[in-house]
C-alpha cells in the first residue's frame, strides 16, 4: 500500500511520503470498487467501454501533470501548511514530503487493525444492529449472481455497494470454485476486514499529509484525534435531563449509542468511531476522497474522487461536492483576478473530470431505481423542522456538536473559507429531510465533520509544545479544545464498550448480527425498502444498461 522512499538518518530509518506518491494509491483504493461494479452489473458491451474509460481516468489522474490555473494558496493549503508560507516552498512541483518513522507507521497500522477489528467488520467482534442489513447485503453480493435480482427478476438490490465489492468478488470466486457457501463467506469476511483495514490505514497516512506532521508525537496526536473525535454528546444528554427529558438518558445509555440524545430519528452528527462501527460502507471511501481533495492543488482530479465517493455513498458525495464547490469558487475568483480564467476552466474541464462525470451518470441511473425516498411519506419534506423537533432543540444540538469546536478554532481559522463553509453547512443540514431516516443530516455531514476534525488536530499539534510551559491565558483556546475533545471522546468509548459488553454476555458468535433476508422485503407501491427496487418500471439502468435477469439465478 505504501508509496515511499526509505531514508537513513543515523541509525534511524524514516519513510518519505508525498501526495505525488500517494495519489495513485488513493485513486486505486477509491476506484477499484467502481471497476468491479461496472464489470459485474453492466451488459458486456457497456462494461468493457465503461471500464476502459475508468482506466483512462485512473491513468490520467495518477500520472499526468497539469499546469495550475491559480496561485498556490487555497483554503485547504492553509489547513495543510499551518499558515507557514515557508512550508510551501517546492509545492509548485509537488515535491513536499513528510518523513514518518517506521515506529509511527507501525503504530498507525496497529490502530487501523484494532479500530476495524472492534467495529465488527468481518464478524470477529460484536457488531452494531446496523450490521443485520449490511451482513444480508454482503451475503447477497457473495452468493448471488450479479446484478443481484430478487422475486424472479422483478426486483433488484439497489444500494451503496462499492465498499463491499472487492471483498465480495474474492468470496464469489471461492464460491464458484468450492460451492461451499460457509467457506465462501469466511473468505469474503476476511477479505472485507483486510480491505477495510487497508482503507483506514490509507486514511491515517493521508491525514498525516494533510496535517503536514512527521514527528512521533504529532503522529500520535493526529491518530488519537481521528479515533476519538466527536461532538459532546454526553453533555447534550445532561442538558436534556436538566430540561426535563430524563428518558433521553435512559435510551442513550441503554443502547450505548450516545448520538441519539437529540432524537435518533431526525438529527445526529456521528463520531468517527460511530461512523466506522455503523456505516463503514459510507465512510471509509468518502474519507479517502475527502482527504484526497484537500491534498489536490488544482481541480483537474476532483471528479474522479467524487465518482468514487458517489458509488460508496450518495449522501457523503453531496457533502464532498459542496466542499469541492467552495474550493473551486475560491480558486475561480483568484484566477479571474490573476488573469488565469482560461487556465482555471481548462483545469475544471480536464479529461479525467469529464470522463468521470460520464461514468457518474451510470451510478445516478442505478440509484434512481431505489424507491425508499419516493415512499418515505412525511419524510419527503425537503426543508423545515422534522416531526417532534423544536428550534430550541436544534440550536442546542448545534452548540453541543459543532459550536464547542468553532469557538476554540475561531482565532486560528477565522480567515479560512473552509471554517465558515463547515459552520454554515452543518447549521443547515438538520433542516433538510430526505430519505427513510433523514440521511441528509446523518451522512452529508461526513466530509465536513472530517474537516473540523483535521482543523482540531492541526491546532492541538501546533499548540502541544507550549501547552505546559506558557501561561494558561496564552493557551486558553487550545486548552478549551483539549477539554472539548476529551468530553467528546466519551462517545467513541461507549462504542468500544458496547462491543465489549455484548461479547461478555453472548460471546463473539452471539454478538455478531444475523444476516437479514434482503430478498423478503416488499417493494410494492407505498412500501419502503432501502435495499430493493422494482426493475419493471422503465428505469434506464435495468432496462438498458444492466445485465438482464437469467432464470438460473438464485433469488437470494
Amino acid at each position: 500500500m505504501l508509496a515511499f522512499v526509505t531514508r537513513h538518518s543515523g541509525s534511524c530509518k524514516a519513510v518519505s511520503l508525498s501526495w505525488d506518491l500517494m495519489r495513485p494509491l488513493a485513486l486505486t483504493y477509491a476506484l477499484l470498487p467502481v471497476a468491479v461494479f461496472l464489470l459485474g452489473w453492466l451488459r458486456a458491451s457497456f462494461a468493457i467501454a465503461a471500464t476502459l474509460i475508468l482506466l483512462l481516468v485512473w491513468l490520467w489522474s495518477s500520472f499526468v501533470r497539469v499546469r495550475r490555473a491559480c496561485p498556490l494558496w487555497s483554503p485547504s493549503v492553509e489547513l495543510l501548511d499551518a499558515m507557514n508560507p515557508a512550508s510551501r516552498t517546492g509545492e509548485e512541483k509537488g515535491s513536499h514530503a513528510i518523513q514518518v518513522s517506521r515506529a509511527a507507521l507501525l503504530l498507525l497500522a496497529l490502530v487501523a487493525s484494532l479500530w476495524v477489528f472492534f467495529s465488527g467488520i468481518g464478524g470477529f467482534w460484536a457488531q452494531s444492529t446496523d450490521f443485520t442489513a449490511r451482513n444480508g447485503i454482503f451475503r447477497c453480493l457473495v452468493l448471488d449472481s450479479w446484478p443481484v435480482y430478487f422475486d424472479g427478476g422483478a426486483s433488484s438490490l439497489v444500494y451503496y455497494l462499492n465498499h463491499w465489492l472487492p471483498a465480495a468478488a474474492l468470496g464469489k470466486i471461492g464460491h464458484l470454485l468450492s460451492g461451499d457457501a460457509d467457506l465462501s463467506m469466511r473468505i469474503a469476511n476476511i477479505a472485507l476486514y483486510v480491505w477495510s483495514v487497508a482503507g483506514v490505514f490509507l486514511v491515517e497516512l493521508l491525514a498525516l499529509l494533510v496535517l503536514r506532521v512527521s514527528s512521533n508525537r504529532d503522529c500520535l496526536i493526529a491518530v488519537l484525534v481521528l479515533v476519538f473525535f466527536s461532538g459532546c454528546d454526553v453533555a447534550g444528554i445532561i442538558l436534556r435531563c436538566l430540561m426535563g427529558s430524563s428518558e433521553v438518558a435512559a435510551h442513550a445509555f441503554g443502547t450505548m449509542h450516545l448520538e441519539q440524545w437529540a432524537g435518533s430519528s431526525y438529527v445526529q452528527y456521528s463520531s468517527n468511531t460511530t461512523l466506522l462501527y455503523w456505516v463503514f460502507n459510507q465512510t471509509i471511501i468518502p474519507w479517502v476522497c475527502t482527504l484526497s481533495v484537500l491534498l489536490e492543488r488544482d481541480h483537474s482530479r476532483y471528479v474522479p474522487f467524487a465518482l468514487a465517493c458517489f458509488g460508496a455513498g450518495p449522501y457523503p458525495f453531496v457533502g464532498l461536492v459542496a466542499l469541492c464547490l467552495v474550493l473551486g469558487i475560491s480558486s475561480c475568483v483568484r484566477s479571474i483576478r490573476g488573469g488565469n480564467a482560461l487556465l482555471w476552466l481548462r483545469s475544471v474541464s480536464s479529461p479525467a473530470n469529464l470522463c468521470a462525470a460520464l461514468l457518474a451518470v451510470i451510478y445516478l441511473f442505478f440509484f434512481l431505481g431505489n424507491h425508499s425516498v419516493a415512499s418515505s411519506g412525511d419524510r419527503l419534506q425537503p426543508f423545515g423542522l422534522a416531526p417532534g423537533a423544536t428550534l430550541r432543540l436544534i440550536v442546542l444540538f448545534y452548540i453541543v456538536e459543532i459550536g464547542v469546536y468553532l469557538v476554540p478554532l475561531f482565532s486560528r481559522y477565522k480567515k479560512n473559507p473552509l471554517y465558515w463553509f463547515s459552520a454554515m453547512l452543518l447549521a443547515i443540514l438538520p433542516f433538510i429531510h430526505l430519505g427513510s431516516w433523514y440521511e441528509v443530516c446523518f451522512r452529508v455531514s461526513i466530509p465536513v465533520l472530517l474537516v473540523i476534525c483535521l482543523m482540531s488536530a492541526r491546532l492541538i499539534i501546533e499548540a502541544a509544545p507550549s501547552l505546559l510551559v506558557r501561561p494558561v491565558a496564552e493557551t486558553a483556546m487550545p486548552w478549551l479544545l483539549v477539554i472539548v475533545l476529551s468530553i467528546g471522546a466519551v462517545t467513541p468509548l461507549f462504542e468500544f464498550a458496547r462491543g465489549a459488553v455484548a461479547v461478555s454476555r453472548f460471546g463473539v458468535e452471539g454478538a455478531v448480527q444475523p444476516a437479514a433476508d434482503i430478498g423478503s422485503a416488499h417493494v410494492q407501491e407505498g412500501a419502503q425498502s432501502n435495499f430493493k427496487a422494482p426493475v419493471s418500471d422503465g428505469g434506464v439502468f435495468f432496462t438498458y444498461l444492466a445485465q438482464p435477469y437469467e432464470e438460473e439465478q438464485d433469488d437470494g
